[in-house]
């Protein structure tokens, strides 16, 4: 089934306030869209966010690596890729925070595909 993908920042042990405004305006999208919404979550302690996450998306992928205790781009960006390019999300989601602003681009280059920036309204 065709889906978008919402990549969600944790925290000090809570989901980041902007991700979950990246999984609000996901289900708002998938849902006029008839597609599923993935919750995509990384780091050291990922499964405790799963139960959390489940109440806002149709699926949540944890991937556990305590080498990541807080966010950080470069080794999330190798794991994301992977997902994506398995996956073939229809659009991924992420905040425009600074972990976002560090991995977007990256990633956007590595997969060759677009890349936009400080939305402040997406439709499909």
């Amino acid at each position: 089934m065709p889906e978008i993908l919402v990549v969600v920042e944790h925290r000090k042990q809570r989901v980041a306030d902007i991700s979950l405004q990246m999984l609000s305006k996901g289900r708002q999208l998938t849902d006029e869209a008839g597609v599923g919404l993935l919750a995509v979550v990384i780091g050291g302690g990922a499964g405790t966010y799963a139960e959390e996450l489940a109440g806002w998306a149709d699926g949540v992928l944890a991937v556990e690596d305590p080498e990541l205790a807080g966010p950080l781009a470069e080794p999330s960006q190798k794991i994301l890729s992977a997902i994506i390019k398995e996956r073939k999300p229809l659009l991924v989601l992420m905040g425009h925070s600074s972990f976002g602003m560090d991995l977007a681009p990256a990633l956007s280059v590595e997969l060759g595909v677009p890349l936009v920036t400080d939305c402040t309204g997406v439709s499909l």
